[in-house]
């Protein structure tokens, strides 16, 4: 299977996962290792919060910087913030924090997702078991 195509497939059942079947798939994940120590328990959803985390920020990114495109391209802030339920002063301040990261060429938080990837502490404990 091409990668793309396997990247979007995981993206869509990632899209549609429900808060509930996050938890139980966590869990089931768990119980295959055999845990009995509630530490390593914890550090293994610890280190899954951390990496959710980044994709939060991530998304919050690209968010900004879509209504940035948005507004770049004639639709008025007013109707971005009704699209998105949010309210006016919020899209606003979206949209201005999002132009001063452009200005200042401020990027995605690569840097701090390298740093998980290179220091993946789930891996190893995962390893130690």
């Amino acid at each position: 299977m091409d990668t793309t195509v396997k990247n979007k497939t995981t993206l869509d059942e990632f899209i549609r996962l429900e808060s509930e079947t996050f938890c139980k798939t966590v869990e089931e994940y768990a119980k295959n290792l055999d845990l009995s120590d509630s530490l390593t328990y914890l550090l293994i959803i610890d280190e899954i919060e951390k990496r959710l985390r980044l994709f939060m920020k991530s998304c919050s990114y690209m968010r900004r910087h879509a209504m940035l495109d948005a507004v770049q391209s004639g639709i008025s802030q007013s109707s971005i913030a009704r699209s998105l339920e949010l309210s006016r002063q919020r899209a606003s301040d979206m949209v201005l924090k999002a132009t001063g990261e452009r200005v200042y060429n401020f990027g995605l938080p690569f840097d701090e997702m390298e740093e998980l990837k290179d220091n993946d502490k789930l891996h190893s404990i995962i390893v130690s078991l």
